[in-house]
Parts: structure tokens; sequence; C-alpha cells
């Protein structure tokens, strides 16, 4: 095992040498996090694999570019490790992920020959060069996994995009047709706008002030987001997931207002982003991009085939184990743990919490499937150590651990 792991380090190192040779900017303070790599390539699989019983043409195109994906991830990481030159451009081994999913999507999607050397190319070129180009284009805001996670997230939801326009694919309809469903989607929109306003106020309170946020602060924040995505998830997902997909374009506009300096949000923006920015972030404010990601991550996969525990992937890591954590961590954690600033009180508060709501869950009878129950004990304690070993963005890597472990 000790041996594995110098190999690994090695690899990670040799890697990191090549990036700064290429005059690619690492994010700072952190390890390559390869093993990040495979986590989206691997969710979109193992949900094409859950929907055993009939596949819908989004779920099938995604799931089969998951496997693409995966060889990309491969692929990349081998061009990283050779040769300390040119590492920008576009080279010959980045063909095989293309060949590879187009040949997937001719044989087993019947794309035709045209459409799958097409789809094939992007998925092989964006997955291997894109992430390389991110990097390139955005110093110092990612490592190595957490770029790859980003890009090939955007690539399923490109071809996501793709798949869902020309054949006009939706998710079932709400029932605008039923007087209950009606008021309880309207009560939804209500308490969620309340939620709006009230994390309005809280930012506005806070840049005001010109404190700099607290970690702790930060954390209201995860809390706001649990409040927000158990209800919608219990009672309403699908305008859910419409809500979440308008929330990410609204943070994509405000961001990009920001980095521009657009007036007259612009200068408003970098005020928030001076008082609440993480350590981790730098050029881009990534780290609320990414707890909307790992809250929404489940719902926006294609599949009607998986459990609401699934679904609770993100909001119990992130949510609420996360939270836990950190505010556990920093009003009682005495023991740290060796060579870490994270205490063994944070990991228990990790632990302690996320089983609590999942027994909660049990009790009203919102989860009755006792074998995920089972699976999601060792489940949560595993992720809860990753949470306390990792130096990767815990809102990214959290949920789609979970979402894994729960989904296998």
């Amino acid at each position: 095992m000790e041996m594995a792991f110098a190999k690994y380090q090695n690899l990670e190192q040799k890697m990191l040498e090549n990036l700064k040779i290429n005059g690619i900017k690492h994010r700072s303070k952190a390890s390559g996090g390869l093993w990040l790599g495979s986590l989206i390539g691997f969710s979109a699989v193992l949900t094409l694999l859950k929907e055993s019983n009939s596949y819908s043409e989004i779920c099938l195109v995604t799931g089969l570019a998951g496997f693409g994906l995966l060889v990309s991830c491969l692929c990349l990481y081998i061009r990283l490790c050779i040769g300390k030159s040119a590492i920008k451009d576009f080279q010959a081994i980045y063909f095989l992920p293309a060949i590879v999913t187009s040949v997937l999507y001719l044989l087993i999607a019947n794309k035709g020959l045209l459409t799958s050397l097409i789809w094939g190319l992007s998925v092989g070129s964006l997955g291997t060069w894109g992430v390389v180009q991110l990097m390139w284009y955005c110093p110092g805001c990612f490592t190595i996994g957490e770029a790859t996670i980003v890009t090939h997230g955007n690539i399923l939801f490109l071809l996501s995009v793709a798949t869902n326009i020309p054949l006009r694919y939706h998710l079932p309809p709400i029932h605008n047709d039923d007087i209950v469903t009606v008021i309880l989607q309207i009560t939804l929109m209500i308490y969620w706008t309340i939620c709006l306003l009230f994390c309005i106020f809280v930012i506005t309170l806070q840049t005001l002030s010109g404190i700099q946020a607290t970690t702790s602060i930060r954390k209201y924040f995860h809390v706001l987001a649990v409040l927000v995505y158990i209800p919608g998830l219990l009672f309403e997902p699908t305008l859910l997931y419409l809500g979440s997909g308008v929330i990410m374009g609204i943070f994509l506009l405000l961001e990009l207002s920001r980095i521009l300096k657009i007036s007259p949000l612009g200068d408003i923006l970098q005020k928030g982003f001076v008082i609440f920015v993480d350590e981790k972030d730098t050029l881009i404010s990534l780290t609320p991009l990414y707890l909307l990601c790992g809250l929404s991550f489940p719902l926006w996969m294609p599949t009607s085939n998986v459990s609401l525990f699934v679904l609770l992937s993100g909001v119990l890591t992130v949510g609420i184990g996360d939270t836990a954590a950190s505010f556990v961590g920093s009003k009682w954690g005495k023991h740290k743990w060796p060579g870490l600033e994270k205490s063994l009180e944070g990991t228990l508060g990790c632990v302690t919490s996320q089983l609590g709501t999942i027994s909660v869950l049990v009790y009203m009878r919102y989860i009755n499937d006792r074998w995920l129950l089972l699976r999601s004990i060792p489940s949560v304690i595993a992720i809860s150590f990753i949470e306390t070993k990792t130096d990767q963005i815990d809102n990214l890597v959290l949920p789609l651990l979970m979402y894994v472990c729960l989904i296998i």
C-alpha cells in the first residue's frame, strides 16, 4: 500500500513539474487531486447502468460519453507524465478517447457515422486538451483533478443540450391541473424567495461592515442551501431542477459582470467578492458555483430511476456534513488529526449530523430502502474521513463521491 501511494505521489509530482515548465499555474497549497479526474465519467456510466429497464435518449448519450471521459482522463494523465514541452498543443494520444466515444455512439446509440465522429471528437478533444486550456486561461484556480471535473461536467451539459433541443426531451411536466400541486409550488416559491432575500440581506450587511467573512459565516450559506433543497427534493424535484438551472445561469452572469467590471453591478460584486472570498478562490469565485453544482449534481443527472436518498447526496455531504464539521470543529475541536488542522470532534460532527438526518428521513418514511440505508453508513463514515484529509474543493468532491457510493 505504501509503495502504491509513493508511486502515486511521484506521478503527481511529475505532472505538476511539467505544468510548471509549460507556464501553467496550479492552484497553490493543494495536491494534484488526480483521483478526482474519473468521477464525472464514472458517475455518468453508473447512471446509464442504473437505467437498466429503459434508456432515455439523453441518458444513453451522456452515459456513453462517460466511457469516453474515463478514457480521456487516462490519456490526459499519460500525456502530462511524459515529455516536458508543448503540453498546451493538441496531442495524437487525444484521438484515442475520440475513437472510443465515436465507436460507442455508432454501434450502441446508432447515431450515424458523421454525428458519431463529431460528438466523439468533441468529447475526446475537450475532455483532454480542454482541461489544459482551462488551467492555462484561469491560472491558479484549479488543481488537475478539479479542472478535469469542471471540464467533463461541462461536456456532459453540452451533450445534454444538444440532445434535448432536437428531441424536445423534458422532465415529467408539472401537474398544473392539480390544485394541491399548484398550491404547494406557490408555497415553495414564496419560501425560496424569503430565503433569497435573507441571503441578500446577510451579504449586504457583511459587505457594508467591511469585515472579512470567516469560514463559519460562509457556512451559513450551506445552511440556507439545505433549507432550500430539502423541501424541493421532498415535494417538487422538477421545480427544483428548473430553479437550480436558472440560478446557475444567473450566477454565471453575475460572475462575468464582476470579472469584466460591467456597471452597475461590477464594482458592487467585486466588493462582495473581497469580503467573502475563500482562500481557495483567486481569479474566479468558484466556491459558490461549486456549492450549487454539488447540491444539484444528482438532480441534473439524466435518470428517473434513482431514489430520494441518491438525490440527497449533495445535501448530506456539503450542506449538512461539511457545515457540521466546520461548526463543531471551530467550537469544540480540541483534538487535531495528526499533521492536519481539522479536528476529531469536527469529523465526528460530520458523521453524526448526516446519520442523524438520514434517521429523521427514515422515521418520517421518506426513505424506505433498507439496503441503501445500510450502505449509507460506511459511505458517510468514509466520505467524512475524506473531507478531513483532502485539500481539494469539498463542495465539488464530496457530493460526487457520495453519489457514486449510493448509486452503485
